[in-house]
């Protein structure tokens, strides 16, 4: 894999930038989505001839970057303990780790004329390894992908499909909240390596990364966050503040292995803003799901 030397200035993500993210989702992709999900075997023997060969008949740079990134996430497997460094190994096997994700993006990005960039950085997604996270060596990866004269984040590896926790099985399937995620949602699940590629206007501190609950893709929908002083490790109490654009009507508390017995919690509203106070039975223990509107959006450890 080449290095990139990237000289740049990443202005902090606003309401004109978050107005073209959004303006590229509202986009029609079906052509796009068609030519990736039907592209012929190729005999291209590299990930970058093979990129051009994909997005020939697409004219904007975002068609030919959801064109690859779908591409990707129909045909890249998770395979624990096949870590990649080249696109070309990737683009041969189709069996990677989450880095070779980023880089065989990259690489069909640049061979068509897109900047992309692989981000190296932490993922939260795993309540039963990441509450605490672990915060040693970075163990994930996605890229930046400039757009429509802005930087955007986008994660191929989760796109694809997902892990199931405990048993760590990949089951494929193409998940569209992680092709152009909100870098406002975005920072609860990833952290950069390098900060300048959190690309927005919260600040948002490795601690309350490290130390954080898991955020499911209902909170994602919802657009609700918690209040920085969320712990994803409980104790007696659950006190939380939540943020949420989506109208809130009440929540529950449910406790794994106990899935016919959730647990009812006083939902308190002003405007835009909720707040929870739940005091824990001694006997309550384990992982921890708060729902909102009957949907899990965050889970805690309570040990």
């Amino acid at each position: 894999m080449h290095t990139y030397i990237v000289v740049f200035v990443l202005v902090f993500l606003n309401s004109d930038a978050m107005c073209q993210r959004l303006q590229l989702l509202k986009f029609d992709y079906s052509k796009s989505d068609s030519i990736a999900i039907n592209v012929p075997r190729s005999s291209v023997k590299t990930a970058g001839e093979f990129a051009k060969e994909l997005t020939k008949n697409l004219n904007t740079e975002h068609e030919k970057y959801r064109a690859i990134f779908r591409w990707v996430c129909e045909n890249v497997e998770y395979r624990k303990g096949r870590d990649l460094d080249e696109a070309d190994d990737v683009y041969k096997k189709k069996k990677t780790e989450v880095r070779g994700f980023a880089i065989i993006v990259e690489a069909m990005c640049h061979a068509v004329g897109i900047k992309c960039e692989t981000v190296a950085g932490f993922i939260k997604t795993n309540p039963y390894d990441h509450i605490p996270k672990a915060m040693k060596e970075p163990d994930h990866a996605w890229n930046a992908v400039f757009l429509a004269g802005e930087w955007h984040l986008s994660d191929a590896s989760l796109g694809a499909g997902v892990v199931e926790p405990r048993r760590k099985k990949f089951y494929q399937q193409f998940r569209e909240e992680w092709f152009l995620p909100d870098a406002n949602f975005f920072i609860y699940t990833h952290y950069p390596e390098d900060v300048r590629w959190m690309l927005h206007d919260i600040e948002f501190k490795k601690n309350t990364f490290k130390k954080g609950p898991i955020y499911t893709i209902n909170a994602y929908n919802a657009s609700a966050t918690l209040g920085a002083k969320a712990k994803g490790k409980i104790k007696r109490k659950l006190k939380v503040t939540i943020d949420s654009e989506k109208e809130l009507e009440y929540a529950t508390i449910l406790f794994a292995g106990d899935e016919d017995q959730p647990y009812s919690v006083l939902l308190k509203r002003r405007d835009n803003i909720y707040t929870i106070d739940y005091s824990f039975d001694k006997d309550q223990s384990g992982l921890c799901t708060l729902q909102l509107n009957g949907e899990p959006y965050f889970l805690f450890i309570k040990p």
